[in-house]
């Protein structure tokens, strides 16, 4: 098999609740760029959305909390080359899946930092090869709560 590595860069906003002893939903709106996809100087931008259960421990007395989801949804690629048949196509829509999880520290009340998360997204758009795609999402920032 063949493998291509890149890098992208960009952000998130996630939306999500505790329901019941930690477990809880979410849902995920990311986008990416990447000036050089394919090692061609075909660039690519993703948007991907989704949505799935959250389970979120805090352990008693402590500062951090943990948490690992499993998102489902859509990825938007565009601003790239998807080939097709007979024709290739500058935008293409796929299936996503986001595995992951990561680890909040307490800054504040309702303020926390995310010291890292790490993800596993999968995503299914035109490639003239395998049409998946495997990638590692790393990230930080900031985590405001509403309770």
């Amino acid at each position: 098999f063949r493998r291509v590595l890149f890098r992208s860069q960009g952000g998130s906003i996630l939306i999500g609740g505790q329901f019941w002893h930690g477990l809880g939903a979410e849902a995920d709106i990311s986008g990416f760029h990447s000036q050089n996809a394919s090692n061609q100087d075909v660039g690519l931008d993703m948007v991907t959305a989704t949505f799935g259960p959250r389970y979120l421990w805090s352990p008693a007395h402590r500062r951090c909390s943990f948490f690992g989801h499993a998102l489902v949804g859509e990825a938007n690629g565009f601003n790239s080359i998807f080939p097709g048949v007979g024709a290739a196509s500058s935008t293409a829509n796929s299936f996503a899946l986001q595995i992951g999880g990561g680890i909040d520290l307490a800054v504040k009340h309702r303020l926390m930092l995310r010291a890292f998360e790490a993800d596993w997204l999968r995503t299914q758009l035109p490639n003239a090869d395998t049409n998946v795609q495997n990638n590692m999402r790393l990230a930080a920032g900031v985590v405001v709560r509403f309770r």
